[in-house]
């Protein structure tokens, strides 16, 4: 699995920002790359992301983000949410940052999705 964090503390959530453009990296260069290398077929309904983690996290976001390009994801001990920092205290405030921001989708059903199930 590719590792779009490069380093322990260099923790991106996936996303474009200024430590890096990890979503390009995921959903489009590397897409295009095993594309060009294996001769599978264009990104869509049949491509599927996966993650340990926090890259599993990333696979759920990033699908629910990219529906054209990824059909399903894998998510092995994922996280609660983004987050900030080394516990869950603080994934709502950070999920609802967020969705202001457009990074999460706002819909009430695809949120839920994202939620765990309950214990």
């Amino acid at each position: 699995m590719p590792d779009v964090n490069g380093d322990f503390t260099g923790d991106t959530e996936c996303v474009d920002s200024p430590d890096g453009n990890a979503e390009t990296y995921l959903t489009d260069d590397l897409p295009r790359a095993v594309q060009k290398q294996f001769s599978t077929r264009p990104p869509g309904r049949q491509w599927a992301i996966a993650g340990f983690s926090e890259g599993g996290m990333c696979a759920l976001l990033l699908t629910l983000r990219r529906p054209a390009t990824f059909g399903t994801f894998g998510d092995f001990s994922g996280l609660l949410g983004p987050r900030v920092g080394e516990t869950d205290a603080g994934v709502p405030a950070t999920v609802a940052q967020a969705a202001r921001l457009g990074l999460v989708p706002r819909d009430p059903a695809a949120t839920a999705k994202c939620r765990p199930p309950p214990s």
